[in-house]
């Protein structure tokens, strides 16, 4: 797929920069030991290999996050420091020939400041990162030999050329291992994370980035092109997109600006996501309800018997050839979407209007001519989003419903018996409204960061916006994994 309009606007503000440079921060303080196996720090004046380089006490650095027009991110850290303890060998040149001397080191480096310029470029419909500027500048190092070689303590003018090579091939280092290892790592990873992949039970997800990363003074942005389908990828891929695709319409007001930022996050959704995910659902046949006795433990049961008291209110009553053919017994309603449902977002609420078709019948005598009968409706529900511990929550607030057709095989109704078919159709999507749990998605709370109370949705045209914040509530710890892979489930509230 490609030039699909973007479906989904991201912004991070300056307060959301700075609270990413707290997380990183905290995750840098976890990762406070580790080894470097090998450096080769040759030098026009000396050679200088280190092995089994360990760094330990690490204090990580103030770090402070800012856009970089057009499309690039400065990360700046300052006030670092680090101890490590390495084996060394190196090979001092004498009048007569080189002499190898082996030993270890013990350095102390603090007050070290990176600076990094990154771009956020999209390649192959991802985002990708492209290191533009890398500069570290040590000011204090000391550093300590031990050996047991006596002629590197003699040589002391050799322990200071080593440790000015050192401090010079350490930031030489970092740059090189920051573009070709870390920077390289992570884009391989994005590359890796797959355009199509599950999300829950049988909803996939699909993503495409066409457009670099926006970089203004205040925040940065990025657009992509967003859906959530109800079939598994494979099947996705043989399906007829532009069927699909020429039935939503692109958002015409899809985007907004903000003026004041206060808030951490932006995140912008047009209704075309949830006009697709109807769409899906509608072609593979999953929007088809079947109300029977059992349904919601029973609380329809008395309603969809054929035979009832005379005060009352049951199908039997509603269509009288029920009661006098099929006697004691209990009927079924379907019910079914005919056309793809339509999402639509305003100011006033989140409306999902769908043209259902009911139709009444009962088991084992479906297949009866005079045991059948069936309508439909235009239905309209209003939706609500709301955040709630954590939860981001749909709920359904409003129910609307007209019978625009009916045909049976079991005669014409009455004008009285009509008029309370149609308020019993009323009734059930009322209770449909009501007694459907409100559904949510629980969102993980990672590294002891939760969202925060100030958190809020704007429902504009044609699109929900979300605003976030977030808040500290533990010192949990955590891994990268738990980040990348955190559990976003259902919850399901009464």
């Amino acid at each position: 797929m490609s030039n699909h309009t973007p479906t989904i606007q991201m912004r991070i503000t300056n307060l959301g920069l700075e609270f990413i440079s707290e997380f990183i921060t905290k995750i840098l303080n976890q990762q406070c030991n580790f080894m470097i196996p090998f450096m080769d720090l040759s030098d026009p004046s000396l050679q200088i290999n280190i092995t089994n380089a360990t760094i330990s006490e690490f204090i990580s650095p103030n770090l402070k996050l800012k856009p970089k027009s057009p499309h690039g991110i400065v990360i700046e850290a300052t006030n670092g420091s680090l101890k490590s303890h390495s084996f060394f060998t190196t090979f001092l040149p004498l009048i007569f020939k080189t002499v190898t001397v082996t030993g270890e080191a013990d350095v102390n480096a603090s007050n070290f400041i990176v600076k990094l310029e990154m771009d956020v470029l999209t390649r192959n419909l991802h985002p990708l990162i492209k290191l533009r500027k890398c500069a570290m500048n040590i000011r204090n190092i000391s550093v300590v030999y031990h050996s047991n070689s006596n002629l590197l303590n003699i040589l002391s003018t050799m322990k200071n050329l080593m440790s000015q090579i050192i401090v010079r091939k350490i930031s030489t280092e970092f740059c090189k291992r920051m573009n070709q290892t870390m920077i390289a790592n992570v884009n391989d990873m994005i590359l890796r994370i797959p355009q199509y992949s599950k999300l829950l039970g049988n909803l996939y997800t699909n993503y495409e980035f066409q457009e670099d990363m926006i970089a203004e003074e205040n925040y940065l942005q990025a657009n992509a092109f967003w859906q959530i389908l109800a079939f598994q990828p494979s099947l996705y891929i043989n399906k007829s997109l532009i069927k699909i695709n020429t039935t939503i319409q692109s958002s015409s007001n899809a985007f907004y600006n903000i003026s004041e930022n206060k808030h951490m996050f932006h995140i912008w959704l047009s209704d075309n996501i949830a006009n697709k995910l109807f769409n899906t659902l509608f072609e593979n046949e999953y929007l088809i309800l079947s109300i029977d006795h059992n349904f919601h433990s029973g609380i329809f049961a008395k309603f969809l018997r054929t035979n009832c008291l005379f005060y009352e209110l049951c199908i039997g009553h509603l269509f009288p050839i029920f009661a006098t053919k099929f006697p004691n017994q209990t009927a079924t309603i379907r019910l079914h979407a005919i056309k793809p449902p339509v999402y639509s977002t305003t100011p006033n609420g989140i409306t999902v209007n769908a043209v259902l078709l009911f139709e009444l019948f009962i088991p084992n005598f479906e297949n009866e001519i005079d045991g059948f009968a069936q309508f439909t409706t235009m239905t309209s529900y209003t939706i609500l989003p709301s955040f709630h511990d954590q939860i981001l929550l749909f709920q359904i607030v409003d129910a609307n419903v007209s019978i625009i057709e009916f045909t049976a095989n079991i005669g014409q109704l009455p004008t009285l018996l009509f008029n309370m078919l149609m308020k019993t159709i009323k009734v059930i999507n009322s209770w449909i409204g009501t007694i459907v749990p409100k559904i949510g998605i629980t969102l993980p709370i990672i590294g002891g960061y939760a969202i925060e109370q100030s958190t809020s949705i704007d429902l504009l045209n044609d699109t929900m916006l979300i605003n976030l914040n977030f808040v500290k509530k533990s010192n949990q710890t955590f891994s990268f994994i738990e980040i990348i892979y955190s559990d976003l489930y259902p919850t399901f509230i009464y």
